[in-house]
């Protein structure tokens, strides 16, 4: 009875997807309405606006995937049925207008998923149309009886209290342990930013101290001395080794030698 519950719930969903394609028609669908009127089997003629607007919503919800909304899609249709027809005097009719539009689209489209719910309609189900028929049939029986003496009648009583059953249960949800929702705890953008920056700091004190205090500071500082005492400070050349005697002050030999010639 829950389930039906949900499928009721559904049911304005079912309603647009109805009324999506109401005054579609084309050639193709036609021809499958001219089959379906002539071979109707004693139930009231299934004219071509109804075919049209019932092979159109069942083309549409062939595609659903969610299987809850396919079976009320399927169901809705029984309802959609009987909305339309309120002169049919025989509950089961409904049944087999139902069956004749089903049997149509599968003949010309190919297999449809309503198949497997039409099959598997318990009896629940076709009790509450059987009271929906009950209580239509007594509305359009006593149209002249005060609506206070209506109320009142038991017959219309009881067969009210008998639909009202199928959706008046109680919903029962599982009980699930409480559980406490984390707290987003809202970081301000300068707080990046000054770990970045301490971080480089520390990089860079800790580099000094290195590189002023240790033995590989010094090692560094020697190795940096040596390359300038070997390299001219004007191209950053190689300095050639000058013989014992000469002045250091004459870089050029050709200079030396003809000076002293």
């Amino acid at each position: 009875m829950i389930m039906e519950r949900y499928t009721l719930g559904l049911f304005p969903i079912c309603k647009e997807i109805m009324d999506k394609n109401k005054g579609n028609e084309t050639d193709i669908v036609k021809s499958w309405c001219q089959k379906i009127k002539s071979s109707s089997h004693g139930v009231p003629r299934i004219n071509e606006n109804i075919c049209l607007r019932a092979m159109y919503y069942l083309d549409d919800i062939s595609y659903i995937i969610d299987e809850s909304l396919l079976e009320s899609s399927c169901k809705y249709l029984y309802y959609w049925i009987f909305h339309t027809y309120t002169d049919i005097n025989n509950v089961e009719d409904y049944k087999k207008i139902y069956d004749d539009l089903l049997t149509s689209y599968v003949r010309n489209a190919g297999a449809h998923k309503c198949n497997i719910y039409s099959e598997s309609f318990n009896g629940d189900f076709m009790s509450i149309f059987r009271n929906m028929h009950s209580i239509r049939k007594y509305f359009n029986e006593n149209k002249t009886m005060y609506l206070g003496n209506l109320l009142k009648d038991q017959i219309f009583i009881d067969t009210i209290s008998i639909i009202k059953k199928n959706y008046n249960d109680v919903i029962e949800k599982p009980i699930c342990e409480e559980c406490t929702l984390l707290t987003r705890n809202d970081t301000s953008i300068t707080t990046p930013i000054a770990i970045t920056f301490v971080a480089t700091l520390l990089i860079l004190v800790f580099s000094f101290i290195l590189y002023k205090y240790t033995a590989f500071g010094s090692c560094l500082l020697h190795n940096k001395k040596g390359l300038k005492l070997d390299r001219n400070n004007i191209d950053d050349e190689w300095n050639e080794i000058q013989p014992l005697g000469i002045s250091s002050n004459i870089s050029n030999d050709n200079k030396y030698m003809l000076l002293y010639k």
